[in-house]
């Protein structure tokens, strides 16, 4: 028997939050050191991406991986790192599934793994679990396996569906980007949103055919667009997994070239958190996109990591502001001042500001007064299968920039 262990450090965030993405990296490198000097010579240890890593152990029966768990978990938190006089232990929680038999496929196995990984963190972190096929469970393994059986299908037949939602320009107060928005039509032809089926995606290894398929599909429909709509960019959100895709700058530079677009028209959004996760390969796919000439946001600013220090590393054109900065921005003073303080940062850093979830136009108003540069939201379109250009009405007709001439 053999056994696949899913690892996930316990302190990876902390640290990163506290010394920067340069120690996390380092920690990063003695994790994989510790756990390769923990286990057997045949056994094989990887990287899964940000703060996450695999092990197969081959040959064992269950009591022996209980033993190499029980080593793992106390010389990971035995372990001291040491950054600028501080003392960090790295615990890690470890999820296990035991592989006795062909019934499972690579992706399923790797799905229990994380299953119990994730039950180790909720019982507490820095301590082992093994994947246990209980009643809800196996439920939700089954609609995972649903999920990713209908996505495959829904890639294999181009069936996948974006809509566009418009990126309001606050000088001119009319749509110059349009977000692409995925949706997976269901058997009745209903459109279920994303958050319904990608965590079963990313469980199934899936991430990165849709990634693909988005890119090349948003590339085609701004194609025919761009005659009536004129100079427009879309702006498509991407997992984490793409930056291990590594002819991702080869596939994109294909599909510019297909539909004879300047990579300008591209921009790709990354949430803040997978920017942090994946932060060296994330930054060297980024770097090689960038001297193309394609543009990234940074989507949900602020919405967990030590945001403004991220900023001075990641090479962003555009800062998407998390929207719980924005939902009560009218009533609450702190929001005004967050907001208002992210765009001057932005500015002082030539980087540009949208805010999102924006519902009324006394917010749409006042964003433009706080120096926002772009805003999105149902007041100013919702998603939809055409792109619409209807302009908006900012305060009294008039654009921020008229009242920058008239202050």
């Amino acid at each position: 028997r053999s056994a696949l262990l899913f690892i996930d450090l316990d302190q990876f965030k902390y640290i990163n939050d506290t010394l920067g993405h340069a120690a996390g990296d380092r920690l990063l490198i003695q994790a994989a050191r510790r756990l390769e000097s923990t286990v057997r010579k045949n056994d094989l240890v990887s990287r899964f991406g940000g703060d996450e890593f695999t092990i197969l152990l081959r040959d064992l029966e269950r009591a022996d991986v209980e033993s190499i768990c029980e080593a793992l978990v106390q010389n990971m938190r035995d372990h001291l790192f040491v950054e600028n006089g501080h003392s960090f232990s790295i615990p890690c929680s470890i999820g296990v599934t035991m592989i006795d038999s062909n019934r499972f496929s690579p992706a399923e196995l790797m799905a229990q793994a994380d299953m119990a990984c994730h039950d180790a963190k909720a019982r507490g972190r820095n301590r082992f679990n093994f994947y246990e096929a209980s009643g809800q469970d196996q439920q939700q393994m089954e609609a995972d396996i649903g999920w990713s059986q209908k996505i495959q299908k829904a890639l294999a037949d181009d069936a996948l569906v974006v809509h566009f939602q418009p990126i309001v320009d606050l000088e001119r107060g009319e749509p110059s980007h349009y977000e692409v928005l995925l949706r997976l039509p269901d058997e009745t032809g209903e459109l279920v949103p994303p958050d319904a089926f990608l965590p079963a995606a990313n469980r199934f290894g899936l991430m990165v055919d849709i990634d693909r398929w988005v890119i090349r599909n948003a590339l085609e429909r701004l194609a025919g667009v761009r005659t009536r709509y004129g100079d427009i960019r879309f702006t498509l959100n991407v997992s984490g997994n793409i930056f291990e895709d590594t002819d991702l700058l080869g596939y994109i530079q294909e599909h510019l070239q297909k539909n004879n677009l300047s990579p300008d028209s591209l921009i790709l959004e990354i949430t803040e958190q997978i920017a942090v996760r994946n932060m060296i390969n994330a930054t060297e796919q980024m770097q090689e996109l960038i001297e193309l000439g394609c543009k990234f946001a940074i989507d949900d600013f602020g919405a967990g990591y030590s945001s403004f220090d991220y900023l001075k590393s990641l090479p962003v054109d555009y800062i998407k502001i998390d929207g719980a900065f924005i939902r009560d921005i009218c009533e609450d003073v702190i929001d005004q001042t967050i907001v208002r303080s992210i765009c001057e940062i932005a500015r002082a850093s030539g980087k540009q500001t949208i805010a999102e979830y924006v519902q009324d136009a006394a917010t749409l108003d006042l964003l433009g007064e706080l120096g926002v540069d772009y805003a999105q939201g149902f007041h100013i379109g919702k998603p939809s299968p055409r792109l619409r250009r209807e302009p908006v009405s900012l305060t009294r007709g008039r654009s921020r920039k008229s009242r920058k001439k008239a202050g």
